[in-house]
């Protein structure tokens, strides 16, 4: 058989790459239960849902054929029902550990979750504050950090109506982030979701913060105060300050940034003047 030339070659290249283009342009013209499988495959939160109305009431969701209901029963292998929570089995050091993955109160809002972000922009700036102020009783128990049971208690807000109570208000003036003190627009939202003693613990702890400005604007790298002159940035996710010396090379950075306590990848920033 003759071999094929270059052009020969190329000529097969092309047409490949022209079927799989037609083969694309089929998939997305597929019917409608394609795209709802594809959901089902990629969305974390609907996922978590199957899992726990499978361990909690042994029902498989409507719509699931035989294949996806096999996968269920495997893929559940990993969690199990603890407490009213899905919990997720960690295997470490030789021991096996739980993780919460989602509230049984999570499961009513988890379809409008995966549309509208958990915890994100879509919940505005003044509950993005108040995830910042709010304690959880949840904050005591062991491998939940601040951000996530912050979020836990705004969740709780938002979906079921209730309001925030004195018990969950920040009373550390340090631990406030310094947007309360600067921006009373955002304090006033805040205070629509709270009752009438969470109000006066948080003017009370916020007043402490305004009246110490100082001590309270600390680098959390180096533990000094950040009005002295040198360059600061601010994080987006837990409004703390620190010195871009402590961080690094100002030059390395851009607009937005986050720390590496909220994202431990992200080195970008944004810088304040004083």
């Amino acid at each position: 058989m003759k071999p094929k030339t270059k052009r020969e070659k190329k000529k097969q290249t092309k047409s490949t790459t022209g079927d799989r283009q037609q083969l694309s342009a089929r998939l997305l013209q597929a019917p409608v239960r394609v795209a709802q499988q594809q959901v089902y495959l990629t969305m974390e939160e609907h996922t978590y849902h199957t899992y726990y109305q499978y361990l909690h009431s042994g029902n498989y969701p409507d719509g699931l054929n035989k294949e996806e209901k096999r996968d269920v029963r495997k893929k559940c292998e990993q969690f199990c029902v603890q407490d009213e929570y899905l919990m997720h089995k960690q295997r470490r050091n030789g021991e096996v550990q739980l993780r919460q993955v989602l509230m049984k109160a999570d499961v009513s809002r988890v379809v409008k979750a995966c549309h509208e972000g958990f915890g994100g922009a879509h919940m505005g700036r003044d509950k993005t504050v108040a995830m910042n102020i709010a304690k959880s009783q949840i904050r005591q128990k062991r491998n939940y950090d601040k951000r996530h049971t912050d979020e836990v208690v705004v969740t709780r807000v938002e979906t079921d109506g209730e309001t925030i109570t004195e018990e969950e208000i920040e009373t550390r003036p340090e631990k406030l982030p310094g947007i309360l003190v600067t921006n009373k627009e955002n304090l006033q939202a805040v205070y629509k979701y709270m009752d009438d003693d969470a109000v006066a613990t948080l003017y009370a702890t916020i007043k402490a913060k305004q009246d110490d400005i100082p001590g309270a604007w600390v680098c959390q790298e180096c533990a000094e105060i950040t009005a002295d002159g040198r360059e600061v940035v601010e994080c987006e996710s837990c409004y703390e300050w620190y010195h871009t010396a402590c961080l690094g090379s100002a030059e390395n950075f851009m607009a937005s940034w986050s720390c590496y306590k909220c994202i431990p990848t992200q080195n970008e920033i944004s810088f304040k003047d004083f």
